[in-house]
């Protein structure tokens, strides 16, 4: 039988192929770490892009995908590097991979011991604070933002339909040149809050050390993630009610989709980049839960951005906000404990923007894996003439047009 190696080693995560060879740093849908083709000092300038399969050094140019990783710092041709990626995760037995080597009339330098070694840097970050005291703090924090001003609520009105009594999560974000008046409110608001003295810096280390966001500067002082352009801020809501994190909407035209909404976290603040900066603390998945606006329809749906989870709460839906769409499995579990604490549940009901690419069926595929023992799952579908998210298709008066199918037929598409 013919062993397409090349097949079998492109369905390996690039991820779990380079953590064989150097220690990695996941941040986000991203991992990072200390580049092996030069003489990389700081973490930052190689990142593994899981999503599309690819790495690159941004100060010596290495790149490509696993396959080009494993030949190069194995300094073997491709299809010995895919050979080896195949022995090593074990999809080919380790007597077909030596066959295989023999035919190609060369020997593999190395298998699992990379060129150089690597010292793993000893990270500086915060413990994680409790969620009672997160929704404590970041309540301050929004009410010292204050008020959204006129021209944020016309963006909500005009690109979002949304009415000014469904604005009370949304508040401006302070700007980085904004931070030391910021300070100040933010300060009246903690000392009110937790009735102590928010302004002797110990006490203020004491809240906020722990919270994702805020950090310690290489002046050791104490600050916060800020954005150099005005920015939305998105208030995020447990299935308690709680304030369990907050999010940044950029709204300057300069900035495509995939960077305008960025989590507020500090794990970059781990006393090892090249910013220094420690005692950060990573948001990590945020627990996003949206209660119907109306009467529930026993549907429980999960989506992947705050608007189109705005607009499923107004057709009935309890739902679960993933954020982005790898995010899959914490807001699947989320999803699961929903049906526990409201038993009448009658589906899922997975609605994911009409771009069908391989990365949205993944996805598609893992959730509903690991959902549909529990309740059926549906999924929601239209032409994408009409929209790609499912709040385009609504707010474009179109919502007669929305399906919902069984797995089957959405899983038809990927075809």
């Amino acid at each position: 039988m013919e062993i397409d190696v090349f097949d079998l080693a492109k369905k390996v995560p690039i991820e779990t192929v380079i953590s064989h060879y150097m220690p990695l740093k996941y941040r986000g849908n991203r991992a990072y770490g200390l580049c092996p083709f030069h003489n990389d000092k700081h973490i930052g300038s190689f990142v593994v892009s899981g999503n599309i399969g690819k790495f690159k050094c941004y100060a010596c140019g290495a790149m490509g995908d696993a396959i080009d990783f494993v030949s190069q710092i194995c300094g073997v041709g491709s299809v010995e590097a895919a050979i080896t990626i195949c022995d090593t995760e074990a999809l080919i037995s380790h007597s077909d991979a030596t066959d295989l080597l023999d035919r190609c009339a060369r020997t593999v330098r190395c298998w699992i011991e990379p060129q150089k070694s690597f010292e793993k840097p000893e990270l500086i970050l915060a413990e994680r604070s409790d969620a009672e005291h997160l929704n404590r703090v970041y309540r301050c924090f929004v009410k010292a933002a204050g008020p959204l001003p006129e021209t944020m609520k016309a963006i909500l009105r005009n690109e979002r339909h949304l009415a000014d009594s469904e604005m009370q999560d949304f508040f401006p974000f302070p700007l980085r040149k904004e931070q030391s008046s910021f300070w100040r409110k933010f300060r009246t608001e903690l000392s009110s809050e937790f009735d102590i003295d928010a302004s002797d810096p110990k006490i203020q280390r004491d809240l906020l050390l722990g919270v994702p966001g805020f950090f310690v500067d290489g002046n050791h002082r104490l600050k916060f993630s800020t954005s150099k352009t005005p920015s939305m801020g998105i208030v995020i809501h447990s299935r308690d009610r709680k304030i369990s994190g907050l999010q940044l909407r950029r709204t300057g035209e300069m900035h495509d989709k995939q960077s305008r909404y960025i989590l507020f976290s500090s794990g970059f603040a781990d006393g090892t980049g090249k910013y220094p900066a420690s005692y950060g603390c990573n948001s990590g998945y945020i627990e996003d839960v949206l209660y119907p606006q109306v009467k529930w329809n026993g549907t429980i749906a999960l989506t992947e951005g705050r608007f189109k989870a705005i607009t499923l709460s107004k057709m009935g839906c309890l739902v679960v906000n993933m954020h982005s769409i790898s995010n899959w499995s914490p807001a699947g579990s989320v999803a699961i404990e929903l049906t526990k604490r409201f038993p009448k549940a009658r589906r899922f009901l997975l609605a994911y923007d009409s771009e069908h690419n391989p990365a949205v069926f993944k996805s598609a595929e893992s959730l509903y894996e690991k959902l549909k023992s529990v309740r059926p799952v549906f999924f929601a579908t239209w032409d994408p003439m009409y929209g790609k998210g499912i709040d385009d298709v609504v707010n474009a008066g179109n919502a007669s047009h929305l399906k919902s199918v069984e797995p089957d037929e959405f899983f038809k598409l990927a075809a």
